[in-house]
């Protein structure tokens, strides 16, 4: 087997791993680009939220999830010291 073909099996192996981990978790699980585009929202997110996937995916702002400036506190959160290494 090529070695690159042997590469993109491993990769898509992998892949399809993180999807069902993530799918599969019992805490809800989000992710949102820098312009809020939701690009993850798992089964407990769904739980949890009340939406959807189909709803959501590339059809809803991050923003719209969470209450308020929730979005944004969170996003504070996550770039401050305060909470372990802050992100970029």
């Amino acid at each position: 087997m090529p070695l690159m073909h042997l590469m993109e099996e491993r990769l898509h192996q992998s892949n399809a791993f993180l999807n069902n981990l993530i799918k599969s978790a019992v805490d809800g699980i989000i992710a949102a680009d820098m312009t809020g585009e939701i690009l993850i929202f798992n089964d407990a997110a769904c739980e949890i939220s009340g939406y959807e996937v189909g709803e959501v995916i590339g059809k809803l702002d991050i923003r719209k999830i969470y209450p308020d400036d929730g979005a944004k506190n969170i996003m504070k959160m996550l770039r401050s010291d305060a909470y372990g290494e802050s992100g970029a």
